[in-house]
């Protein structure tokens, strides 16, 4: 019998390395800091935080805390799928794991590149990193496939060459990638921009020479929505008006905020654009 070779001495070696999640934390890190954010580990994973990551824009201290999730990679074998997809993840999770989170907290998906004996996955990882708010995280956990008291998440990358990626809601024979069976979370990969949005803001005041309390993206949209009650705003203005770094954050909380009795979301004139559109008001 011929010894092992070094190749599957490596295999042998990383197969019984223990927390593998401390390399999709290390891989997190390293990402965050490539971004503009200084990480910092926890000494327990206590409320769901992983990391803790802080930035200096100059202006303001942001700070973001963490969850990191580390997925496995591979190549689609199924038919039917192969039609849709060449690379997937999957995962189970509790659904109610997000819904009592902090609302600063972002959840780090890292989809890991893992060599198998049967050459079922690539290897290495190649940035695909998804960045989501919790709250955003808690919903779409809502559309994932049911399995249990889990539920089954499938993140899955298209074959048609386009580089999008995709949420599924189901995974059979007889799904497309239309929004029944899909939720396009392209947009996610990489969204480094979304801890900004989410970030506790500390901002020096020289004259008083102290820090105003920090808020959170969602609070300084809920305390406008507040201010302007009973009018009601589109996403659009919202963004511009609070001068968020993106369009979809204010969807992403907004669509949140309609699902509590504090606020709501449906057709109507915007109060800023007079456009119709679906606006959010304070109730």
């Amino acid at each position: 019998m011929e010894p092992p070779g070094p190749e599957t001495e490596d295999k042998a070696r990383r197969a019984q390395a223990g927390h593998q999640e401390i390399l999709g934390e290390t891989i997190a890190k390293f990402e965050l800091f490539r971004c503009g954010w200084n990480p910092y580990s926890r000494f327990l994973d206590h409320e769901k935080i992983d990391l803790v990551a802080r930035k200096n824009t100059g202006a303001e201290i942001l700070y973001a805390d963490v969850q990191v999730k580390q997925s496995r990679l591979y190549r689609v074998s199924q038919g039917w799928a192969r039609e849709l997809f060449d690379l997937t993840s999957w995962g189970f999770f509790n659904p109610k794991r997000f819904e009592h989170c902090n609302p600063n907290l972002v959840v780090a998906m890292v989809l890991v590149h893992r060599e198998t004996d049967d050459g079922a996955s690539v290897t290495d990882y190649t940035s695909d990193m998804f960045i989501f708010g919790a709250q955003e995280f808690r919903n779409l956990l809502t559309m994932a496939v049911p399995s249990g008291d889990s539920v089954k998440v499938y993140v899955a990358r298209a074959s048609d060459g386009s580089g999008r990626w995709f949420w599924c809601k189901r995974w059979r024979k007889g799904m497309g990638l239309d929004d029944s069976s899909t939720v396009d979370v392209t947009q996610n990969r990489q969204a480094f921009h979304i801890l900004d949005d989410l970030a506790l803001r500390h901002s020096y005041d020289d004259r008083r020479g102290e820090y105003p309390p920090a808020m959170t993206k969602p609070e300084v949209i809920a305390g406008f929505l507040r201010a302007k009650k009973p009018e009601a705003y589109c996403d659009d203005c919202l963004y511009e008006e609070l001068k968020l770094s993106t369009r979809q954050q204010a969807q992403v909380h907004t669509a949140a905020f309609a699902v509590t009795s504090d606020f709501s979301r449906s057709r109507g004139t915007c109060a800023r654009c007079h456009e119709e559109k679906y606006v959010t008001t304070a109730v």
